[in-house]
């Protein structure tokens, strides 16, 4: 809608004028477009809201200014802060950012503590084709926030922000120290832990391939120093974990060594040889090698003849390799563990390939805050994106005329200012608009003499 000038000016801008017969000035001829069009495209505002015109009720714009701007960006409510949701997340289908507390909004996160406040922003993709939300707590140090995403018509988990620093449920690192990194589980006992303080790795032990029965595994550790399996632990409520005391090696299921098999020790040969230094046996310097050695000196004589010596030969594993208990490689001991839950190891990092590719598909459809401002009371304004300005107030006329305030200054320019006169037999006049104001007086309909006390309203659009 573009500014109507009076009837027979050349300036497009140029100002009504009010007739003053005593000084001889006729009033502007307003020309009938003046009058439609500022009805029309306030009547098409409220019929957009979704309301019916109605000429008893004069607060109609109002009422659909403040239906139709919430509707951009939900969330934002009149006072400056954000509006309280207390319905279930999971509905939420429009671009917005909301006020939560735990226990009052459905479908939080579960390890969000009772009463925790926060803010939950939902992003939604043109067509409703994917959403993200990401929840902020307010007071709740140990859980900065959470965030999920929804395809194919059903949310996903919801997920600490900075995830398990990266790494997945089910890595196995080697932890030089005594107790498992946040997020992690020792894996050198074959614990027994719950299947709800773990969900994450109870999901994966059941799709990793590894998971067999208690009954099996209590057989295998028996059997074994090391189980490389999980089991379903209690059948209902628990799990167990592998048991891990001896040395990884790399699975060959060619060659019998599947994922999660256990192999017992084993040495390689030990060789040696000896050869006899006498016919009478062996002697001290019968040749020896490799683990063989020559043995104590035994002595022994028949009857009436002396006394002859020989000797045994003794094997010895110790004079070729080092020995003890077991068989072993040398080696350090440390402690290791398994990824058993997402944590925010690294809180306030998010998944940015993903998000970004969120955002990028709100463009078009987004607009930035400070473009869409409002003041939703008695003499206030609306701000749309595009730069259009829709002001309104009430004021009471004074017989000498009133210079009114705008609510806000318009940047540029007013485009229209309609007055709508109090009940009663009142008629208004128009004089100059500025940015900041404009000039109007209430006449008597009869006398045509200018009147006080009438309250009127103003709708004034510009840019």
């Amino acid at each position: 809608m573009r500014y109507t000038p009076p009837v027979g000016t050349v300036d497009p801008n140029a100002p009504y004028v009010d007739g003053n017969p005593a000084a001889g000035i006729q009033g502007s001829a307003v020309p009938a477009s003046a009058i439609e069009h500022p009805q029309r495209e306030i009547a098409a505002v409220i019929e957009a809201a979704g309301l019916t015109p109605d000429a008893e009720d004069l607060t109609q714009l109002q009422q659909a200014i403040q239906a139709l701007g919430p509707d951009r960006y939900q969330g934002f409510d009149l006072d400056g802060e954000h509006a309280a949701y207390t319905g279930d997340l999971d509905a939420i289908a429009r671009n917005s950012l909301y006020a939560i507390q735990q226990g009052v909004a459905a479908h939080t996160p579960a390890d969000m503590p009772a009463d925790v406040l926060g803010f939950v922003q939902t992003m939604v993709h043109p067509g409703d084709a994917a959403r993200t939300q990401i929840l902020w707590s307010v007071d709740d140090p140990a859980h900065p926030g959470w965030w999920r995403r929804r395809s194919g018509g059903a949310w996903g988990d919801w997920l600490p922000v900075g995830t398990g620093s990266g790494l997945p449920v089910g890595t196995v690192l080697w932890v030089p120290g005594t107790t498992p990194p946040p997020g992690m589980l020792a894996i050198n006992d074959g614990a027994s832990v719950s299947r709800a303080s773990v969900p994450q790795l109870w999901e994966y032990a059941q799709t990793c391939g590894l998971l067999i029965t208690e009954a099996e595994w209590q057989a295998q550790a028996a059997a074994q120093s090391s189980v490389g399996c999980f089991s379903d632990g209690d059948g209902s409520t628990t799990f167990r974990l592998p048991r891990l005391r001896d040395y990884l090696r790399g699975a060959d299921p060619s060659n019998g060594r599947d994922v999660g098999a256990w192999q017992g020790d084993a040495i390689r040969n030990i060789t040696g040889a000896f050869g006899s230094g006498s016919t009478n046996g062996f002697s001290p310097g019968t040749p020896t090698s490799g683990a063989f050695r020559i043995g104590d000196t035994t002595y022994a004589a028949g009857i009436g003849s002396s006394a002859t010596s020989s000797k045994d030969i003794a094997f010895d594993a110790s004079l070729a390799v080092p020995t003890a208990d077991e068989n072993r490689p040398k080696s350090v001991s440390w402690l290791p563990c398994i990824q058993a839950a997402s944590v925010p190891v690294n809180a306030g990092t998010v998944d940015m390939l993903a998000l970004a590719s969120d955002v990028a598909g709100l463009e078009g459809s987004k607009v930035a805050f400070s473009d869409f401002t409002q003041s939703l009371t008695g003499n206030g304004w609306v701000k749309l994106p595009n730069g259009l300005i829709l002001q309104w107030g009430i004021f009471t006329s004074n017989a000498g005329g009133n210079t009114v305030s705008f609510p806000i200054a318009f940047p540029n320019a007013v485009s229209r200012c309609v007055v709508t006169p109090g009940l009663g037999s009142f008629t208004v006049g128009i004089g100059s608009a500025t940015k900041e104001t404009v000039i109007i007086y209430t006449y008597d309909s009869a006398t045509k003499a200018a009147v006080g006390g009438v309250n009127n309203n103003y709708y004034a659009i510009g840019y």
